[in-house]
């Protein structure tokens, strides 16, 4: 495999998929600023600072999907294939083979995902549309209740799965806001409601959990009277109950 102490990827790229495992990190997917789109999987070695790239994804195109870790898996779903349209493929990586394995398809089918998380060993993975838990022993999904807002940024806080609600775009391409916060209970399969988000409402929050604390912020709001936006760079801490 090949191997290289700098960020092997020399062109700009978006619609791709990170996630962490066995104490490295992994990058890959997606398209470049020319809309060449890749299957390319690389992991990056904290200790030896260095890439190696990894066995390509099975499809030879694959863009804004999402990654969960699972038991030392890593499940990639919801994404878009050349053509732009979602894509019902579910398929699972092991890390320690750098073996890619085709599952059970998304069961709601090849509908747009934003969001997918794990919790108490399943992944949950869906929409306000549908939204479903994957059992990866029995290889099969189970629907759950949906969440009655727009999920956007996950953060995880003692096993806890705290989800925001923002911002939308509507047919007519107006903004559509709300600042609502929720938690996902696992065992009675209900979406409780928290203390609504206190800063301007956005999209592309980003979320992280540091000291039993969570914070959330940046993003964009789009303008008023016009489909430009402005960027947000504020931050905000929340203490969980």
């Amino acid at each position: 495999m090949e191997t290289n102490c700098e960020f092997p990827l020399q062109s700009f790229r978006q619609g791709a998929i990170s996630f962490a495992v066995n104490h490295k990190i992994y990058y890959g997917l997606g398209y470049s600023e020319d809309y060449n789109y890749k299957n390319d999987l690389w992991e990056y070695d904290i200790e030896d600072k260095a890439w190696t790239k990894k066995a390509d994804f099975p499809l030879s195109a694959y863009s804004n999907g999402y990654s969960v870790v699972l038991n030392g898996k890593v499940y990639v779903c919801g994404g878009r294939g050349v053509n732009g349209y979602s894509i019902s493929a579910f398929y699972e990586y092991d890390p320690l083979l750098d073996k890619w394995a085709k599952k059970t398809n998304y069961a709601a089918g090849a509908i747009d995902i934003y969001i997918a998380f794990t919790l108490a060993g399943k992944a949950y993975i869906g929409s306000s549309a549908q939204f479903y838990e994957y059992n990866a022993a029995t290889n099969s999904w189970t629907q759950k209740a949906s969440p009655s807002f727009n999920p956007q940024t996950i953060m995880y806080s003692d096993n806890r799965a705290m989800i925001y609600g923002g911002g939308y775009i509507d047919v007519n391409g107006k903004a559509v806001y709300a600042n609502c916060f929720y938690r996902y209970d696992v065992n009675t399969d209900t979406w409780i409601k928290l203390a609504d988000f206190p800063g301007p409402a956005r999209f592309g929050a980003y979320g992280f959990v540091l000291a039993d604390k969570i914070y959330l912020g940046a993003g964009k709001r789009q303008k008023e009277s016009s489909l430009e936006f402005d960027m947000l760079t504020d931050l905000w801490e929340y203490t969980p109950e």
